[in-house]
């Protein structure tokens, strides 16, 4: 197999390789999000059958028919119209505590014996549940409630049901979307490996495809950008934080990032690469405790508070580098020259390095606003009122979130500046942006799923805003232009639904103003 590989040309390789990383991609976030759809639409449709199965057990002229002992027409009439008008319901069933169907959405099942020996509990006075059934129609999630008299005791129950094909038809929604995401990623892996190809062809004419692959390896661009991928990541998993969970926009992102880069090269230098890693956490943290603290406590905006901090950043970042603007670490021991010891010169050392600190720091999180802390800084950004009344302490959610948001900054920041092997006091200028741009990238063609697919989709935005950046160096963009590509990029990703929602807008009225032509 891998020599049949080898023997395709050069754009094929980059093809296949670049789609067996976007089906891969897509379907763990397709996993991920049928999971998480299946289990939302269970307790929602769990949620209302229960609340309808209750709703019917109170009512009187229910509770009359079973104690006259035979069906009543205002009741049959009432029922009706409650499973017309409940949306997604397909059965409603009264019975007596001998089994005998008083009611039944479909008429012609009145007066049948409940088989199965699901309503043993309920006749014995248990609280409502959900049991799983099988009917004439298929498996189906059915309500149980037990229906009482007026002096308390079972006289029935009641029985409220949803087929699961429903759900499944559910399900059938979301595929439209993958298909489009599918279609998008080909375009995407057409594009990039044609582009690569073409950009080296001019200056590699009249060479063999061998030749021109060696020498593509040699020049590192895939793997680099990859590398410089997962190590952004970080920022971008970090502005999702703030950006997207707590909804505080947080400036303190470009001097934080240079703090981690200075922290980690200065304990670089001094022997402790490895050390110099949960410092730039720690004082990442630090300076979101800053932001924070003026923030919550001294009522300043979250924005100003931001730029206060960051702008304060420029001092102490020079401060922790020896009050240089520059800190070289061409002979000293990284992180990464400790990999290249363990994996080799051969292996790709710093890609493993940079994926492996971004999947576990990502694990860590989502595993982290799994927890009631984390709900509760969740919570705080969808709305912090009712946060309020519900006695969590907001000052604290929204503390630990930018701690935790910026040492996620510095700590990409800390690999950053040990990868490239010197810190400069420029580096994180510009980084809200390579952020943003690297998380609307995400989010544009992964959605807004679960958290495991926003995280999944802030790594492999990051990784093809990188790809983006080396495409454009290819082709010999000045550098001086990256920030303006990176602004575009983010203007575009941002605008793009609004454009989507005009042209449909737009299609449908041409469409209308067609057929009434037609019509007249």
């Amino acid at each position: 197999m891998m020599q049949k590989f080898r023997k395709l040309s050069l754009e094929s390789q980059l093809f296949f390789s670049f789609m067996a990383v976007s089906v891969c991609l897509l379907l763990l976030s397709l996993s991920i999000t049928l999971f998480s759809t299946i289990t939302r639409q269970r307790q929602e449709i769990d949620k209302n059958i229960s609340a309808l199965a209750a709703y019917v057990a109170s009512m009187d002229n229910v509770v009359s028919m079973l104690e006259n002992g035979y069906p009543d027409g205002s009741a049959n009439e009432a029922l009706d119209s409650l499973s017309e008008n409940f949306p997604d319901l397909n059965v409603i069933a009264i019975y007596n505590t001998t089994g005998l169907r008083f009611y039944h959405t479909n008429r012609k099942e009145t007066g049948e014996t409940f088989v199965g020996g699901e309503e043993e509990a309920i006749l014995k006075g248990s609280q409502p549940y959900i049991t799983i059934g099988y009917g004439t129609n298929g498996s189906q999630r059915r309500a149980f409630h037990s229906i009482r008299n007026s002096d308390g005791a079972i006289i029935g129950f009641v029985i409220a049901s949803v087929f699961n094909t429903y759900i499944s038809e559910q399900i059938h929604e979301v595929f439209p979307t993958y298909l489009l995401a599918a279609m998008v990623m080909l375009l995407v892996s057409i594009l990039l490996s044609h582009g690569l190809v073409s950009l080296l062809r001019d200056s590699l004419m009249g060479h063999h495809p061998t030749e021109l692959l060696d020498l593509y390896l040699r020049q590192d661009t895939v793997l680099n950008a990859l590398e410089l991928g997962f190590i952004y990541a970080l920022v971008a998993m970090a502005l999702f934080l703030s950006f997207r969970v707590l909804n505080i926009a947080d400036m303190t992102t470009d001097g934080a990032f240079t703090l981690g880069c200075a922290v980690s090269a200065t304990a670089a230098v001094a022997g402790h690469p490895f050390l110099g890693l949960p410092l730039a956490m720690l004082a990442g943290a630090a300076a979101g405790f800053i932001t924070a603290f003026l923030q919550t406590k001294l009522a300043v905006p979250s924005i100003l508070a931001g730029i206060i901090t960051n702008t304060g950043l420029y001092t102490v970042n020079l401060a922790v580098m020896g009050f240089s603007s520059n800190v070289p670490m061409l002979k000293t021991k990284t992180v990464f020259t400790a990999a290249q010891g363990i994996f080799g010169e051969s292996a790709p050392y710093k890609l493993i390095v940079a994926a492996l600190v971004t999947v576990v720091v990502c694990a860590l999180l989502i595993a982290f606003l799994g927890t009631r802390l984390g709900l509760s800084i969740r919570a705080t950004g969808d709305n912090p009122d009712m946060v309020r009344a519900s006695s969590i302490n907001t000052a604290f959610t929204i503390t630990v979130g930018l701690c935790i948001a910026n040492a996620m900054t510095a700590l990409s920041g800390a690999v950053l500046a040990q990868y490239q092997r010197s810190a400069d006091i420029n580096l994180g200028t510009g980084m809200v942006v390579i952020g943003l741009a690297s998380l609307i990238i995400g989010e544009t063609l992964f959605g807004r799923g679960g958290m495991w697919v926003k995280a999944v989709a802030a790594v492999a935005g990051s990784v093809i805003y990188r790809f983006i950046i080396a495409l454009a160096l290819r082709a010999n963009v000045p550098s001086e232009c990256l920030k303006l590509i990176s602004a575009v990029i983010v203007a575009l990703a941002i605008a793009a639904p609004a454009l989507k929602a005009k042209a449909d807008f737009r299609r449908r009225r041409a469409n209308a103003q067609k057929g009434g032509t037609r019509h007249a």
